[in-house]
């Protein structure tokens, strides 16, 4: 009976002891399994501070990048404004909003008769058109573009509107810019020595006429 109780305690223990051998791999895999995975979440956690750092760095970047965009449309369309209305103090001021990766203007003008208010609701037909030509302008001029085409940019302006567009139109030709522009009225031209003006017309026979100065050339359009 001796015997057999001691054998079933002998068992009973080497039970325990298995047991205890599996809890302790068990243990030790675990261990190392979590000391890897730490080093894991170190290295992701690394690169998660770097990628949002990265992220406020070009986000930054990007902010100063449309500031500077946005002043330098501003002093643009300001100079040539003051340029055309000397005596009126307009100021384009341009605010923005990022919507889906797109920059929206936000055009603000004010003068010495108004606070600032949305452009499309000022006065004067005249004064849209600047703002939209130097702000295209000054857009193209910062990638490289020097000849620049503009069709019926200042239609409905009076002659003496157009002769001070002249003035601004000759500040860009100094810049080196050459412009190809469709107008109605030549006056926009009288004050540029550079300038070359063609006429167009077309007949009843659907004839097409272009004329510079005194020379006259026909083309027949079948």
């Amino acid at each position: 009976m001796i015997a057999i109780s001691y054998l079933s305690r002998f068992q009973t223990l080497e039970k325990a002891y298995q047991s205890i051998d599996r809890m302790n791999e068990l243990y030790r895999t675990t261990k190392e399994n979590i000391e890897r995975y730490s080093i894991k979440l170190e290295r992701v956690q690394l690169l998660q501070y770097f990628l949002k750092r990265s992220k406020n760095i070009i986000a930054h970047g990007e902010k100063e990048w449309r500031d500077a965009i946005t002043q330098l449309l501003e002093a643009e369309i300001n100079k040539n404004l003051t340029l055309i209305f000397p005596t009126d103090n307009y100021h384009i001021s341009l605010d923005y909003e990022v919507v889906r990766n797109k920059i929206h203007l936000k055009p603000r003008i004010s003068s010495k008769d108004f606070e600032k208010i949305k452009i499309n609701k000022s006065q004067g037909r005249l004064l849209t058109q600047i703002a939209s030509v130097s702000a295209v302008i000054a857009i193209l001029k910062l990638q490289g573009i020097n000849t620049i085409y503009i069709d019926e940019a200042f239609s409905g302006s009076s002659k003496e509107n157009l002769e001070k567009v002249g003035s601004m139109i000759a500040e860009i030709l100094e810049d080196g810019i050459n412009l190809i522009m469709i107008v109605q009225n030549s006056s926009i031209a009288t004050n540029l020595t550079n300038a070359h003006i063609y006429h167009f017309s077309r007949s009843a026979l659907n004839e097409t006429t272009i004329k510079e100065d005194e020379l006259c050339y026909e083309n027949r359009n079948d």
